[in-house]
Order: C-alpha cells, then sequence, then structure tokens
C-alpha cells in the first residue's frame, strides 16, 4: 500500500480541495504472524526494540517480485558479460516484453541482477524462454544452478536456493555463440514460482524500511504459542 500527502483545504461554502503535499509517498506493509514459537516472537520482539522506531533496515516484499526492470532487460540494473547482447522482440499477449538474448562471444556469458537478500532467505529465480535450436542455458540463484534445454515454444523453468546473506546475482548463463528468447523474469522470496509480477523501476528490496508508530502488536494463543502483526514503512523510491 503507497499513501501520498494531502493537503486538505475547506472553503467557507463547504467546497473543499484536496492538493499534493510535496511530500514524498510512503509505502507500508501490514504483515500477520501466526503459530509463533517463545523463540520465534522473543527473536521478532528483540529485533524491533533493536530498531526502534527510527533505524532502517533492507526488507524484500515476500509478495513481489524482487527484481527490477523485468519488462525491460537493457537498463543499466542488468549486468551484461562482454558480447552479451540484449534486443526487445515483441509482447506477449498479455503485455510481457519479450527479448532475444545473444552470446556473440568465444565462451560462457552471463546476463544478471544483483540482490542483497538476508542469510538463510528462499530465493525462486524464474523466466520463460525458448530457443529455435539446440542452444542450452543455466538459471543461477542463491548458490544453486539448474541446466534448462531450449525448447521450440515458450517453457516457464526456474531454480531455487538458499541465500547465503549479502548481495548476489540471479543470473542467466548462456554458451558461446548461443541465443534465447526470454521474457516473466522474476525473483521471489519462496520454493516455486508464482503467476508473473511485472516490475519496472521498483523490485521488491527496499534498503530503508523501518517499523512504523505502535509498529508490533503480540498476542500469546497458547503455551509456545504466539500471534503478531506488524506494520512496516519506507518511503517510496518512485
Amino acid at each position: 500500500m503507497i499513501r501520498h500527502g494531502l493537503i486538505r483545504a475547506e472553503a467557507p461554502g463547504g467546497a473543499v480541495w484536496l492538493s499534493p503535499s510535496g511530500a514524498q509517498p510512503v509505502r507500508r506493509w501490514q504483515i500477520r504472524f501466526h503459530d509463533l514459537t517463545d523463540a520465534e516472537i522473543e527473536a521478532l520482539l528483540q529485533f524491533h526494540e533493536a530498531c526502534g522506531g527510527w533505524k532502517t533496515f533492507r526488507f524484500a516484499d515476500p509478495m513481489a517480485n524482487l527484481l527490477r526492470w523485468s519488462e525491460d532487460l537493457t537498463m543499466p540494473v542488468w549486468g551484461r558479460s562482454a558480447g552479451i547482447t540484449v534486443t526487445r522482440t515483441g509482447q506477449d499477449a498479455d503485455g510481457a516484453s519479450e527479448f532475444l538474448i545473444v552470446n556473440t562471444s568465444a565462451g560462457v556469458g552471463y546476463i544478471w541482477q544483483d540482490l542483497d537478500l538476508a542469510p538463510g532467505a528462499i530465493c525462486c529465480f524464474s523466466c520463460e524462454l525458448w530457443s529455435a535450436g539446440i542452444d542450452q542455458a543455466v538459471l543461477h540463484a542463491a548458490g544453486e544452478r539448474k541446466v534448462v534445454a531450449g525448447a521450440g515454444a515458450w517453457k516457464l523453468e526456474h531454480v531455487t536456493g538458499v541465500s547465503p546473506g549479502g548481495p548476489q546475482p540471479v543470473q542467466i548463463e548462456i554458451g558461446a555463440g548461443g541465443s534465447l528468447f526470454v521474457r516473466r523474469l522474476m525473483a521471489e522470496l519462496q520454493l516455486a514460482p508464482s503467476s508473473y509480477k511485472p516490475s519496472f523501476e521498483d523490485g521488491g528490496v527496499y534498503a530503508s524500511t523501518r517499523f512504523a508508530l505502535d509498529g508490533i502488536r503480540v498476542v500469546t494463543t497458547g503455551p509456545d504459542r504466539h500471534s503478531a502483526e506488524i506494520l512496516l514503512e519506507t518511503v517510496a523510491e518512485n
């Protein structure tokens, strides 16, 4: 949820005007946890106490595509090896952008994007791809790799790994002279891919997130069992 600052003015006759305040919009998340153990709720409370309402931390939205610009692989946020070319070839029936990636070099090439994830986070990297020939690709995410064969029709492929922590690439590896068509690239905090969520300027990782005022509530539901609700916020980057 994104909230925009507004200025409200009311005339003597009762007319009301709303105008932007000029303040940056704030993005907020309301997250609920159920059946937490004593140890889990204690860890959450300690983290909240350490951060207070002012110290920021990096937050990966569990419902978002973590990648930026999944709809434009030519943007600078995507790294490319020397010899890798990317060309936008059109859109699918749902409007998702399609790209041709060609490795013109004599060695292995990559196209990648770095994500800064917490240690132990599950990361699933998925995309749809096809090749007119017999070219293969390798998908990489969170230290795991998966060889995927080119096919004559679009096919959804994914690889899932456990984050070692810190900045790490999710990437597609293409052999020397190889080429592949790709679309619908997505990185998520789960074991398998969900329905595609296109991304543009914003990805799902927010570097300056904090607990909102009164941003945590805890209810004990039984022995060694608790529920919690937290409210997080960050200034929207775009």
